[in-house]
C-alpha cells in the first residue's frame, strides 16, 4: 500500500512579474506486502527567479529529502542445489530494528545574461550534502532441509558525502560564409568528498523457517565489541575541464559538429 501527498504552488511574487517563485512539498508512505517492511520519504523544493534587468536573471533554489524505513535486504536464500525453498512472499528475514535513514540537501544557483537574441552567458553552481545510515540484520548461507545452516549478518553502515559543482559557458549563433553557426565555449569544476564506514559481524544459528526478528538490536559499537570487523574509506576527488562545440548547418538536412574537451582529474 502506498499513500502520496503533494503540494505544488508557484507564480509571480510581485506586480511587475520580475520575481517568481515555486514551492513543492511531497510525502510518500508505503507498507510492503513483506511483513515488517515500510518506508516514508518527505521532500521539499523551493526556488525563486529574479530579473536583475531585462537581460539578466538570477535563480536560487533549495531541495531537501528525508527518508526512513525498514527495508528487506538480500532476499531469500536457496537450497545448495539452487532450488527454491518455497517461502511465501510475505516472509521477512530481518530484525525489528532494521533501519535505513537518509538525508539530502542541495543548494542551486544560476545566473543568465542575454547579450542579445543570439548570444548568452550562463553560470550554474550546485552544493549537495548527503548522509545515509543503516543498521540491519540479514540471513544467508547454505540452507539445510530443516531450514538450519544460516548465519545472521549484522551490519551498520554510514555514508557521509559532499558534492560541489560549477559550470560556466557562452553560447551564440551567427552567420558566416553564408552558413549558420552555433558556438559554445565553457569550463566546469566538480569536487566530491566522503567519509564512509561500516561494521559487520556474522553469527551462526539462523533457521529460514523460524526467523528470529527479535534478536538484540545492533549498532557499530556493539558489533565491534563482539568481535566484528570494520572498514573506513575516505574520498577526495576533484575534476575540472574546458570544453567547446561548433555546429555548422551545411544544408537543410545536414549539420557538421566539431567538439573538444580537456579535463584534469
Amino acid at each position: 500500500m502506498c499513500i502520496r501527498d503533494r503540494l505544488d504552488a508557484g507564480g509571480p511574487l510581485n506586480a511587475e512579474g520580475t520575481l517568481r517563485g515555486r514551492v513543492v512539498l511531497d510525502e510518500d508512505r508505503s507498507h510492503s506486502f513483506t511483513d515488517f517492511v515500510w518506508s516514508r520519504t518527505r521532500s521539499l523544493y523551493g526556488a525563486i527567479d529574479y530579473d536583475l534587468s531585462p537581460d539578466t536573471t538570477l535563480g536560487l533554489g533549495i531541495s531537501q529529502m528525508k527518508g526512513s524505513g525498514r527495508p528487506m535486504l538480500r532476499g531469500f536464500p536457496r537450497y545448495p542445489d539452487g532450488s527454491d525453498i518455497g517461502l511465501p512472499r510475505s516472509v521477512y528475514t530481518g530484525a525489528w530494528w532494521n533501519r535505513h535513514d537518509s538525508e539530502q540537501t542541495t543548494l542551486y544557483a544560476d545566473l543568465e545574461h542575454r547579450f542579445n537574441a543570439n548570444w548568452k552567458l550562463k553560470a550554474s553552481a550546485l552544493r549537495m550534502n548527503e548522509r545515509n545510515a543503516s543498521q540491519h540484520q540479514r540471513m544467508h548461507g547454505n540452507v539445510q532441509p530443516d531450514g538450519s545452516g544460516l548465519s545472521f549478518a549484522d551490519w551498520d553502515n554510514l555514508f557521509d558525502s559532499k558534492k560541489a559543482g560549477l559550470d560556466v559557458y557562452v553560447r551564440g549563433r551567427f552567420e558566416a560564409l553564408s552558413l549558420e553557426h552555433d558556438l559554445t565555449v565553457g569550463a566546469n569544476y566538480a569536487k566530491y568528498t566522503s567519509k564512509d564506514r561500516f561494521g559487520r559481524r556474522f553469527t551462526s544459528g539462523g533457521n529460514i523457517f523460524a526467523p528470529d526478528h527479535y534478536r538484540p538490536a545492533q549498532n557499530y559499537e556493539t558489533i565491534l565489541a563482539a568481535g566484528g570487523t570494520k572498514s573506513h574509506t575516505e574520498y577526495d576527488i576533484s575534476q575540472s575541464g574546458l570544453y567547446g562545440s561548433w555546429r555548422v548547418k551545411l544544408a537543410e538536412p545536414l549539420t557538421a559538429i566539431l567538439g573538444a574537451r580537456a579535463s584534469w582529474y
